[in-house]
């Protein structure tokens, strides 16, 4: 029920994951970008997403929560919902700039998240 994609996104090397309901169409879509190696370019680019985000559906809700890849350490995540079904997350994990990132989604700074719950019921 699921597919995962290898590509880019912006330039950046992304790890796409969607995810399906039976029969029901999709539930979920994600982005994971890898790093730039660098922390600064990495936290801009989460910047200017999440102002982009905020111009197509207004203020978020942004909030620091905890990594659960890192203990002790923080995320920033910001999060809208643009209708009653959909959930739009994005999440900056300092924690993961690294200038030799490895390839699993612990070591991607950049999250982006579609959740649709329609098919819940």
């Amino acid at each position: 029920e699921s597919l995962l994609m290898t590509g880019y996104f912006e330039g950046f090397q992304t790890e796409f994951a969607f995810a399906f309901y039976k029969k029901k169409l999709l539930k979920s879509k994600a982005a994971y970008l890898k790093s730039t190696g660098s922390a600064s370019q990495d936290k801009n680019f989460y910047e200017l997403l999440k102002r982009g985000f905020e111009r197509q559906y207004g203020r978020g809700k942004e909030m620091p929560v905890a990594n659960s890849l890192v203990n002790g350490r923080i995320m920033i995540k910001s999060t809208w919902t643009p209708d009653k079904y959909t959930t739009i997350t994005l999440i900056y994990n300092s924690e993961a700039t690294k200038r030799f990132p490895g390839n699993s989604v612990k070591d991607r700074p950049i999250h982006i998240i579609y959740h649709y719950n329609k098919w819940d019921k």
